[in-house]
């Protein structure tokens, strides 16, 4: 399904997008020009144009690069990329890296043909009618166009799960619940229900009175997210916490829980249980 609209979270991410590709490209401006004028100190060896010649290269193809950028993100809005969809996308992808690379070329030459008489003798020739000189930008190009693929998907999801988090927060707050993810599935778990939770890499195993949750997020997570339900988490070890109701008896190097279980307790947590 297309869509050509864009919400407001995606307008954020697009932002900080911006600002990044920005940054690298002007980073990219200074390191490609410097290092040609260090070719031309070094080896003494000038192209037509000289120096400026030079320069002129670089910040005509980088800014016309930037101003093409901009089809990411209008692709992005107009054909949406999921999980799912990836494949049936590729045609409309391969379509925007295409009007990108022949844009950006041509305004590169442009600009070229139009500061070439002010630095230089002669005119400006790229050779539009020959194969290699668009083979050999065009190549360039799909490594920036993936680049940029990259920097808007990857800030969206970032904004995404930002948002995501903030949204579970005030629910945690608002109603004493936690809304997790558990095998593709949204659960709603009581807060006061939650008896102690163990890590396992990026995920959490959750045990509730009821029975237990292998859900996705971190130990420090699930503590902010019972904080903001009203329920005191307290952390036995680095891969272990519990809830203060169900804290029964502190051992010399573990704890003893409502449940009769009991969980190692991390030397750099005990100053913390007392």
């Amino acid at each position: 399904m297309q869509r050509a609209t864009q919400t407001s979270l995606e307008r954020r991410a697009d932002v900080t997008s911006w600002i990044v590709v920005i940054v690298f490209a002007v980073l990219s401006l200074l390191i490609e020009g410097t290092t040609k004028q260090m070719d031309i100190a070094r080896y003494g060896v000038l192209e037509p144009g000289g120096l400026a010649g030079q320069w002129l290269y670089e910040i005509s193809s980088h800014a016309a690069l930037l101003v093409f950028a901009a089809i990411v993100p209008f692709w992005l809005n107009r054909f949406p990329l999921s999980l799912s969809n990836w494949r049936v996308r590729i045609p409309h992808y391969i379509a925007a890296f295409l009007i990108m690379s022949v844009g950006h070329i041509l305004l590169t030459v442009a600009i070229r043909h139009a500061v070439w008489p002010l630095i230089a003798d002669g005119h400006y020739n790229f050779g539009l009618t020959s194969f290699e000189p668009w083979a050999y930008e065009m190549r360039k190009d799909f490594s920036s166009f993936l680049s940029l693929l990259g920097i808007f998907i990857t800030s969206r999801h970032m904004y995404a799960l930002m948002e995501e988090r903030s949204a579970t927060r005030d629910d945690a707050k608002a109603t004493g619940r936690l809304t997790l993810k558990s095998g593709g599935r949204q659960i709603f778990v009581p807060a006061d229900e939650v008896v102690y939770a163990s890590a396992a890499g990026n995920y959490v195993e959750l045990y509730t009175q009821s029975g237990s949750h292998f859900v996705r997020l971190t130990l420090s997570e699930l503590s902010k997210l019972l904080e903001q339900a009203g329920v005191e988490p307290v952390r036995l070890h680095r891969s272990h916490l519990t809830v203060r109701t169900h804290l029964r008896e502190i051992g010399p190097t573990d704890a003893q829980l409502s449940t009769g279980l009991r969980l190692p307790v991390g030397r750099s947590y005990r100053a913390a249980l007392s």
